[in-house]
């Protein structure tokens, strides 16, 4: 550890080796029956497997506790894995608001096993964390988004110095595939018409961050921090979604001699019936 300035209290203090992305997300990306059973890394350079994660002295150890209260503790023993998808089947247990064949809407408000204001604190700190600070993967940085006048605004809100900023909302879904789609995806921008639009996915769970003064109506009204029933979605297309934004974003990296060695296990595993 290294003495620094905390980026969330802003106090001198001594820094943490802190995580961008919680270290809890990558074990459900771990594959132990194959031979390496490490996460797969995708970079626009490259495709190799890897367990190193992406970490920086960021944050003093009163404030790390500060996102395991607000929302790390509860949360990711809750998001998908390969056997199981905890969170979802809570809000599924409900009567949806809405119910169609390829949409579902829940209110947060009529489950009271659902606190929902911990998937808010967890997924708009990594927002939040992104827009600080650069952090650095294997190939280079991260995408860095800016949250801009709304950045200071979050901090506050995730000390417990504010109430959820105005002029953003964070529209949050879950994959209805069985299993869902497994990966940790760090915020990335897309483009938003008169707003900013950024997006998280964390195994199956992904959350659309609306920032700025011309947020759309449909936006507004459908934040899970802020809207009256506090909505949650459950769509079989939001896995399919970040794959092929994924896929897009590696379609020009080389796989290494490890990763398609891999590929050849995982192909003769199922083969074998071994795995599904």
């Amino acid at each position: 550890m290294s003495s620094g300035v905390c980026k969330l209290c802003l106090l001198t203090k001594e820094l943490e080796n802190s995580h961008f992305i919680p270290s809890a997300v990558y074990k459900a990306l771990h594959a132990p029956e194959l031979p390496v059973g490490q996460p797969m890394v995708l970079t626009h350079k490259r495709i190799i497997q890897s367990s190193r994660q992406i970490t920086a002295q960021a944050f003093c150890h009163d404030c790390e506790q500060i996102f395991n209260r607000g929302g790390e503790a509860w949360v990711l023993e809750k998001l998908a894995t390969l056997t199981s998808f905890p969170l979802r089947d809570m809000v599924m247990a409900a009567t949806p608001a809405i119910d169609e064949q390829d949409f579902k809407a829940y209110c947060c408000s009529q489950i009271p096993t659902i606190d929902f204001t911990k998937i808010v604190h967890l997924t708009l700190g990594i927002f939040w964390k992104s827009s600080v600070r650069t952090w650095n993967m294997l190939d280079g940085p991260a995408q860095r988004i800016s949250l801009g006048p709304y950045e200071e605004r979050t901090r506050r809100y995730l000390i417990g110095a504010e109430p959820f900023p105005a002029n953003m909302s964070l529209v949050t879904y879950l994959d209805a595939k069985t299993p869902p789609f497994l990966a940790a995806i760090p915020p990335r921008r897309f483009q938003g018409n008169g707003f900013r639009l950024f997006v998280l996915y964390l195994n199956g769970l992904q959350c659309s961050l609306c920032v700025g003064k011309g947020i759309p109506f449909e936006y507004r009204v459908t934040c899970l921090a802020s809207a009256v029933e506090h909505p949650i979605f459950v769509l079989p297309s939001i896995g399919e979604n970040i794959l092929r934004v994924t896929k897009e974003t590696v379609r020009n990296s080389k796989p290494s001699k490890g990763i398609l060695s891999t590929f050849d296990s995982w192909r003769k595993l199922k083969q074998d019936g071994v795995i599904d």
